[in-house]
């Protein structure tokens, strides 16, 4: 039992010359899960290195070009992975250069970002949050921005979103400018073969929630005016 074999097929990697689909653009604190997310999304298990304790196995913003077949269409898709924002072994200057640097590699615009967290959001979130829709894009990426929490054993219960949702929206006043928030459990694919097997099928339905958002949902580009000066 294998992520890679599931019920959204597996496609080869697409040719670097494609123009993606969608682009999306995963941000959040260290440890949170962004790039075992963004392995989730596009099926794959080595794609982005993730980490398997509370810091930051992301330097740099690296992205890739992965291609779905989902509901019998072929779809590439673009995905950004950035720097944790709390990671205490790289200076704040570090981390607000390569936000910086993100902002290139969004020329042309962006289809959604997504805010990974894994529990409450701290100070250090909010303060992040507030620097990304208020410097890096502007407000109105708040449109294009999907809440993903991550690590949620209990994501099946019908109101683990609704849960979460009002949690985040009592920790961050930004919260509530947001429509779409969705509960996950992407465990690592290590351990035992039971634990891989387990952690496989957790992976399978929350990437088939995932996929079902940002391809059916997810259609409008956001190409705000200050990407195009960056």
């Amino acid at each position: 039992f294998s992520l890679d074999k599931e019920i959204i097929d597996q496609e080869p990697f697409p040719h670097p010359s494609e123009n993606p689909d969608r682009v999306i653009v995963l941000m959040g604190r260290t440890g949170a899960g962004k790039s075992a997310l963004a392995n989730c999304i596009g099926g794959k298990s080595d794609v982005f290195t993730e980490s398997s304790g509370t810091g930051s196995e992301t330097l740099g913003t690296p992205d890739a070009l992965l291609a779905v077949r989902f509901e019998g269409r072929r779809y590439v898709l673009k995905i950004i992975d950035t720097i944790g924002f709390g990671d205490n072994r790289l200076p704040m200057e570090d981390v607000l250069l390569e936000l910086a640097y993100l902002a290139s590699k969004c020329r042309g615009g962006i289809h959604q970002l997504i805010f990974v967290t894994s529990n409450r959001f701290t100070e250090v979130e909010e303060d992040a949050f507030d620097l990304v829709q208020s410097v890096i894009f502007q407000p109105t990426v708040l449109k294009h921005t999907t809440v993903v929490r991550t690590k949620c054993p209990d994501f099946e219960d019908p109101g683990a979103e609704s849960k979460v949702r009002e949690d985040l929206q009592r920790d961050c006043k930004l919260m509530k400018n947001i429509k779409t928030f969705i509960v996950i459990d992407n465990p690592p694919m290590q351990g035992s073969k039971r634990r891989q097997e387990v952690a496989a099928a957790d992976r399978i339905a929350a990437r088939q929630k995932l996929l079902t958002h940002l391809i059916g949902n997810c259609t409008e580009q956001y190409n705000p005016d200050n990407l195009q000066e960056v």
